[in-house]
């Protein structure tokens, strides 16, 4: 008997799916807008949102996946997601990711961590302080 698990291509399709969620509430863009082959770069990240995405696959997936390794060599959706597939235990498999809607604040949905103030609120920036 082989202590092999098979990983099945249902498990590959979800956790693609959670990355995709996470990387797009943190670009605040929709998932359907991912490109999973386009390098995180392409897809518009900083090294800022870099980091943010690697304590978030942390905590969503229990995998550390170190900043560095989201710039060369896991640089992408799909290669996270193949990673994350190898690395997360079957037990620990993530649960399908909850359908997005525009109605639901992505506070709602504790999987990703927020981003920090001044990314939050790009607008206040271009305004500047306010005076009274």
């Amino acid at each position: 008997m082989s202590t092999e698990t098979i990983q099945s291509p249902d498990r590959l399709s979800r956790i693609a799916a959670r990355v995709t969620d996470l990387l797009a509430r943190m670009l605040g863009m929709e998932a359907a807008e991912l490109d999973p082959a386009s390098s995180f770069l392409e897809l518009g990240a900083d090294s800022l949102l870099l980091m943010q995405l690697s304590r978030g696959v942390e905590t969503s997936f229990g995998v550390r996946v170190p900043f560095r390794r989201l710039l060369e060599g896991l640089s992408s959706i799909g290669e996270l997601a193949a990673h994350l597939e190898r690395e997360v235990p079957p037990e620990a498999d993530p649960a399908p990711a909850p359908p997005a809607t525009s109605d639901v604040p992505a506070a709602a949905n504790q999987s990703a961590p927020p981003a920090p103030p001044a990314v939050r609120d790009r607008a206040s920036i271009r305004r500047g302080p306010s005076v009274r």
